[in-house]
């Protein structure tokens, strides 16, 4: 599986996040699909402060959203990235971007 066309933008305290999910040869279904932020560069399904799931998320356009405390807001800086997990298998990530 692949991800692409990312975008994100922080209205308030939701953040949204859009993007193509595309398989390729994929042989194992998607488990899930993962939002995550965190106040550094290090940022994945461990390294988080704040994150939202989408089960069986399939191939095509998504959007999540995930709406972020009062306390993941004062941190200065902010970057999130999406995941897609595969049963049995590690998540790969789009890059990292700076959201705050």
């Amino acid at each position: 599986y692949t991800i692409s066309n990312e975008n994100f933008s922080l209205n308030g305290s939701i953040l949204t996040a859009t993007f193509s999910v595309t398989g390729v040869a994929a042989t194992q279904q998607l488990e899930r699909a993962i939002l995550v932020v965190n106040k550094t560069s290090f940022v994945d399904e461990n390294a988080q402060i704040a994150r939202i799931d989408q089960l069986a998320p399939g191939t095509g356009q998504m959007t999540m959203m995930l709406e972020l405390t009062e306390a993941v807001l004062s941190s200065t800086l902010l970057n999130a990235r999406i995941g897609l997990k595969t049963e049995g298998n590690q998540a790969i990530y789009s890059s990292v971007v700076k959201i705050k």
